[in-house]
């Protein structure tokens, strides 16, 4: 009996989505003349079905659809061994980042806000939103234009609380129902991107989620992949402190929350305390770790290179933003310890539009990375992408 013959796939290409990739920093991707050195290359790529050559081949057709539902884009690391290897020049690594700004802004929910934070142009527009929420409720009833009683407040030279200047009433009225927004956007935007991978991969189900989900969190918590790259190894240390750093600050934000509120331990906290003396160089070390991170990350990027990749507008802004939110975090301190006068208030303000900036716009900014990073490592782990015994999932057909 003959074999059936397959069904002939119909390929539609998008020119003006292979143009966007071309604006969004994958400006060399019709340099590549499919020599597969990127994916013999590549530490991370698994034998059965590798990246990146097929997603540089899906880059040129201008394949949409295929390459926003691929999770391999996500499990690259951008190390850029792919791009320091390759004889054309082509770099991998810069069109699977622009694969990735792609992704976002297709997945973000809500989708308008994606596109606004993917444009310089509209960056004057989100920056506003926070300053002019800062002006608004930064000034006490009764001292709106009395810059002597709202800035150089204090009393027997002792420092006037920041809560008078700005409440925790007011903050916790903004940040809250931030955060329930933050939630829903990051829960949409998975949803979104999870239901689009598995439709491609198919209904095939090998692992719980559960095991899963704790496999893929102990991968990032550990950086076991990035750490197998060659070309540009300062980027895993920069990669760590910062990574590290931010977490650090949240479990000492946590925890400061839960010392207020739970135990009346009123703000600035000390050394001479054993709980909130940790707590306290917890946070100077995370915030330093956060900030030197950063800045190695900037130096990087300024220095430029196959291993360091393109520099783009949507790496730019994350990346000034989160050295801004460590930077002035620490600013806030010293400030408060040396000096009287506007100047702690003014470095609080800012420190405080920085955050909103950073956590408001985290679904739709690069910083979203970290989520659907996680969601593709879940996803390759349930449906074992690394386990060459399994069957070749639905992304790679007519990939050859």
């Amino acid at each position: 009996m003959a074999a059936e013959t397959p069904s002939p796939t119909l390929i539609q290409p998008d020119l003006e989505f292979v143009r966007t990739l071309k604006r969004s920093g994958a400006d060399t991707v019709k340099k590549c003349y499919q020599c597969a050195t990127c994916t013999v290359t590549c530490k991370l790529s698994p034998d059965r079905q590798p990246f990146p050559r097929k997603e540089m081949i899906w880059a040129q057709w201008g394949l949409k659809d295929r390459l926003l539902t691929d999770p391999d884009v996500w499990l690259c690391e951008q190390c850029n061994d792919c791009s320091t290897q390759c004889p054309r020049g082509a770099r991998p690594g810069d069109v699977l980042a622009a694969v990735r700004a792609q992704a976002v802004q297709r997945y973000a929910w809500p989708t308008w806000l994606g596109r606004l934070v993917a444009q310089p142009k509209y960056f004057a527009v989100l920056a506003a939103v926070p300053l002019l929420l800062g002006l608004l409720f930064s000034m006490p009833p009764g001292e709106k234009g009395d810059f002597d009683l709202l800035f150089l407040k204090h009393t027997g030279g002792r420092f006037a609380p920041f809560e008078d200047f700005l409440s925790h009433g007011v903050l916790y009225g903004v940040f809250i129902p931030l955060s329930v927004f933050i939630v829903a956007a990051v829960v949409t935007g998975v949803k979104r991107y999870w239901s689009a991978m598995s439709v491609e991969t198919g209904a095939r189900n090998a692992n719980p989620l559960c095991a899963s989900v704790l496999a893929a969190f102990w991968e990032v918590l550990t950086h076991q992949q990035l750490r197998k790259c060659e070309s540009n190894k300062q980027r895993y240390l920069a990669h760590a402190l910062i990574f590290y750093g931010f977490v650090g600050l949240l479990i000492t934000t946590a925890m400061v929350v839960v010392g207020l509120y739970a135990f009346g331990w009123e703000l600035p906290w000390n050394l001479d305390h054993p709980v909130r003396g940790f707590f306290k160089i917890l946070g100077n070390v995370s915030g330093l770790a956060l900030t030197a991170g950063c800045v190695l990350m900037v130096l990087q990027r300024l220095r430029g290179g196959d291993d360091v990749g393109k520099n783009t507008y949507f790496d730019w802004v994350f990346l000034l933003i989160l050295g801004g939110v460590g930077l002035t975090g620490l600013l806030v301190q010293l400030t408060r310890i040396v000096t009287y006068g506007a100047l702690p208030y003014i470095v609080y303000g800012v420190h405080l539009a920085l955050v909103f900036f950073l956590l408001a716009y985290f679904p739709h900014s690069k910083f979203a990375h970290l989520i659907y990073h996680i969601a593709a490592k879940v996803h390759s782990k349930v449906y074992d992408r690394y386990d060459e015994r399994a069957p070749s999932p639905a992304t790679t057909a007519g990939a050859q």
